[in-house]
């Protein structure tokens, strides 16, 4: 019956934290927009996708607090009371680099795929006709890929946030070994 209720469990949080998969349309399209000819990506920008990264990271962590309130923060300090301060330094430097690790990946892919694409259009070669429908390709590729990737993050970042085991494993009675 564990099957059963984390099914339900995934279909409520869906139905609840679906904004953030309502997200990837408009990454997609940001993401697009840079193969256009004339435009430029906006998440080509890195204040940009710092700004999406740094929305993740205040939505799951409100979502947190709002879920489990005062006692998300017993989350940061981890399974095990003896560790509890180690735990605390290691989550929060984990947590507050989230939205940097977002922004950069994003930024860093998106520029990639735009120099890369830059770079074959420059070496033409033998066939020139065939260059830019592959960079036309790998451009749609990474756009949806990156939209998706972001999404998936920001939805574990949720999924953690949300997460009620730690609070049952620090409420659970030690078992006898």
């Amino acid at each position: 019956n564990q099957i059963a209720d984390r099914r339900e469990f995934y279909n409520e949080s869906v139905n609840r934290y679906n904004i953030r998969i309502q997200s990837m349309p408009d990454l997609f399209v940001a993401n697009f927009m840079g193969l256009v000819p004339g435009l430029t990506a906006p998440t080509a920008n890195l204040n940009v996708t710092f700004s999406l990264g740094l929305l993740s990271f205040l939505y799951y962590n409100v979502q947190g607090f709002r879920e489990s309130g005062i006692k998300y923060l017993a989350h940061f300090l981890g399974p095990v009371a003896f560790m509890a301060p180690l735990m605390l330094v290691i989550e929060l430097f984990s947590h507050m680099f989230r939205p940097i690790s977002l922004a950069v990946r994003l930024y860093g892919n998106m520029n990639g795929e735009h120099i890369l694409g830059g770079v074959f259009l420059n070496n033409l070669g033998p066939y020139p006709f065939l260059y830019p429908v592959l960079v036309m390709a790998l451009g749609l590729f990474t756009c949806l890929l990156q939209s998706y990737i972001f999404v998936m993050l920001s939805m574990v970042y949720i999924a953690g946030a949300v997460a009620h085991e730690i609070a049952k494993m620090q409420q659970a009675p030690e078992r006898p070994v």
